[in-house]
């Protein structure tokens, strides 16, 4: 014996042909997603110093490169005068300034983001650059930190090639 005449109901008083998802499939569904963002967005906000150290690590290499070609096209030597800070694990620490020395032109000036702190140079002066030859005017390293016990170090060779390093703090 069937309950309703269009077919809906089944003779025996179960439901024929339904389609969608019931309270409890879309709770578990919830409750599963609560769980994989609980655990994902604590792993995602750890990682934001890290991509945020080696981004600006990785702008002062292009920088560095900059700075050299700047310097045979024009001709003239080219400074990248530093600027360190002292660490704030909070960063936006220390900056840097591209100058051509020829009509002593600021070619670049850049601070540093949050989370990242230039801290330390031991070149002379903190002031470093390329001849028109492309050689470096000298030879040292630059430091940055992060709120995570990590660092890179660009390294200037004689050559004019810039190395690109990480660490960890002990």
């Amino acid at each position: 014996m069937m309950k309703r005449s269009d077919n809906v109901w089944e003779e025996g008083g179960g439901r024929k042909d339904e389609t969608g998802f019931s309270l409890l499939e879309l709770l578990v569904v919830l409750g599963v997603m609560a769980v994989l963002a609980a655990t994902a967005v604590p792993l995602l906000t750890d990682n934001i110093p890290r991509f945020q150290l080696k981004s600006a690590a990785r702008v002062l290499l292009a920088d560095f490169q900059r700075a050299k070609v700047e310097a045979v096209k024009r001709n003239c030597n080219v400074e990248i005068r530093f600027s360190p800070g002292v660490y704030n694990p909070a960063g936006e620490v220390g900056s840097y300034q591209i100058v051509e020395m020829c009509n002593n032109t600021t070619l670049l000036s850049r601070n540093m983001p949050r989370w990242v702190s230039l801290y330390q140079t031991n070149f002379t002066s903190n002031t470093t650059g390329y001849q028109p030859d492309g050689l470096p005017i000298r030879t040292g390293s630059v430091w940055l930190r992060n709120n995570k016990s990590v660092y890179y170090q660009l390294a200037l060779s004689v050559a004019g090639n810039v190395s690109l390093s990480m660490g960890e703090l002990p």
